[in-house]
């Protein structure tokens, strides 16, 4: 199995203050790549998980995976379901424990798209799985949640009082 393109090498940028000033204990942050399909895939599990395939950028790696959910019945007896699920395995190239919510809504619009809803579970301890700085994704193309917000509201400077928000990129 080819190992697929190489990366170049990441560039980087320092996180500042409003003042310019490197932040304290920041690390300098990666310049942002377009993801690329690596060649890698992962293989399906005897429990029924698919294969799933592998996407880098200079920041994160990501596995793709691609299944049908089972319908449920709904109460009047009709099948009912959500359609596609798309699961995205993310973690950071250095393997840290950052967990940027910017970040997987990027990763989240440009590998499932942007008008996919996703949402990470926090599961029942029962069904908690924690081996590795990974997050999980799940989204659902053309499936609108019962939840949330109905209409776009992004703000690139503090809104309320008190309230603190970095620019967008």
């Amino acid at each position: 199995m080819s190992s697929g393109p190489v990366l170049a090498p990441m560039k980087t940028k320092t996180t500042k203050t409003k003042h310019g000033q490197p932040k304290q204990g920041n690390k300098e942050q990666p310049v942002w790549t377009p993801f690329v399909r690596t060649g890698q895939v992962v293989p399906a599990h005897p429990d029924g998980t698919p294969a799933g395939v592998v996407w880098a950028n200079s920041a994160y790696i990501v596995i793709v995976r691609t299944l049908e959910p089972k319908s449920q019945a709904s109460e009047s007896g009709e099948e009912k379901g959500m359609g596609t699920l798309i699961w995205l395995s993310i973690r950071r190239q250095e393997n840290d424990a950052v967990h940027d919510w910017r970040h997987l809504q990027r990763i989240k619009n440009e590998l499932a798209g942007p008008e996919t809803e996703a949402v990470e579970l926090y599961p029942a301890e029962s069904r908690l799985v924690d081996g590795a700085n990974q997050y999980h994704l799940w989204c659902f193309p053309g499936f609108r949640f019962p939840f949330g917000f109905n209409e776009r509201h992004v703000a690139d400077h503090p809104g309320l009082p008190g309230a603190c928000q970095r620019p967008h990129s």
